[in-house]
């Protein structure tokens, strides 16, 4: 099979991560309104911005809302570092695309100029969100 394979061009190699925390992305084209006010208002408070993007049918999105985003220590990071938004991809359907929002759900973290500083797409548990808002909350 790889033999079969290989006489199509495929050469094997490794994909770099495109989630790695300290991976940054210049958005293309204007950002929308409902993410700059919340860009503008983390500038203004010195924070970042988290946007969650959700559907309403995600059961993925629904588990994170009552367990990830129901976390005490979650919350309070949330709150001191970021300006938190949710973005139903269903109702903002732009958004998504803009973000390159290809599976739910998706986080993306923002710095304060609106590059993208972090990306996750799939579910996560309270833990290993917390010690990335920790981490990336550390180098604006």
């Amino acid at each position: 099979m790889l033999e079969a394979i290989s006489e199509t061009g495929f050469k094997e190699s490794l994909a770099q991560s495109r989630i790695a925390p300290t991976t940054t992305r210049e958005l293309s084209g204007e950002l929308p309104p409902l993410i700059q006010t919340a860009l503008d208002q983390a500038q203004s408070a010195g924070k970042r911005v988290f946007v969650d993007f959700h559907a309403k049918w995600c059961g993925a999105c629904r588990t994170m809302d009552k367990t990830t985003f129901a976390d005490a220590a979650v919350i309070e990071a949330l709150d001191q570092g970021y300006v938190f938004i949710k973005v139903d991809t269903d109702e903002y359907p732009e958004i998504g695309k803009q973000f390159s929002v290809v599976g739910l759900p998706t986080v993306v973290a923002l710095s304060g100029s609106g590059d993208i500083v972090y990306r996750h797409t799939g579910p996560l548990k309270a833990e290993p969100l917390l010690k990335v808002l920790q981490e990336i909350g550390q180098h604006e």
